[in-house]
């Protein structure tokens, strides 16, 4: 438990150095898969927490989702995500494995999903202010995630890092789309 504190402090305070403590642990695919799992399970009961405990509409459109599929989209698309980064990451010969990745986005969900209890708590007490808790922790989590990357990757940069991500998340919109409207999804 003293790991996983110290490693949350590290996480706001320096998320290069958080990154490189976390790889430090050299988990097998395996592992990290399954923490992930967990992490994608937690996030999604998150996100019907947020909803009031009903069924999700993810895209507009879809009709309302059971979270056994809310589960499966978030956990393919972070996975996609996660290689899609690889590939941008690439343009600076950066290397990184997967299994690697995949430790790092579970961990950033977990984070994600402390904020997101710290927002429901602070929710019964002041809308506005959670709101606004929510909006600064967003923030502070794309540096994390950023610092993540970058100790992940090798980049020496988080500005790097950063490119990696957004060229990742462009990667996989397009890809996304392309997939879309080849199994009959229009976007008229």
């Amino acid at each position: 438990m003293n790991f996983l504190i110290d490693l949350f402090k590290l996480s706001f305070s320096d998320p290069s150095a958080a990154g490189v403590k976390l790889l430090a642990l050299r988990l097998s695919i395996n592992a990290a898969l399954s923490a992930f799992t967990v992490s994608i399970i937690f996030a999604s009961i998150m996100i019907f927490a947020f909803n009031g405990f009903g069924l999700v509409v993810l895209l507009p459109g879809i009709p309302p989702l059971y979270p056994i599929f809310v589960v499966l989209i978030v956990g393919i698309g972070n996975l996609a995500l996660i290689g899609t980064i690889i590939l941008a990451g690439r343009i600076f010969r950066a290397y990184g494995s997967f299994s690697d990745g995949v430790l790092l986005f579970a961990w950033v969900q977990m984070l994600q999903v402390i904020l997101q209890v710290c927002q429901i708590v602070l929710s019964l007490f002041s809308v506005a202010l959670a709101g606004i808790i929510g909006l600064f922790g967003s923030g502070l989590l794309f540096w994390v995630l950023f610092g993540l990357i970058n100790s992940w990757l090798s980049l020496a940069s988080v500005w790097r890092a950063a490119f990696c991500f957004v060229l990742g998340l462009i990667g996989l919109s397009v890809c996304g789309s392309i997939i879309l409207v080849s199994i009959g999804f229009s976007p008229a």
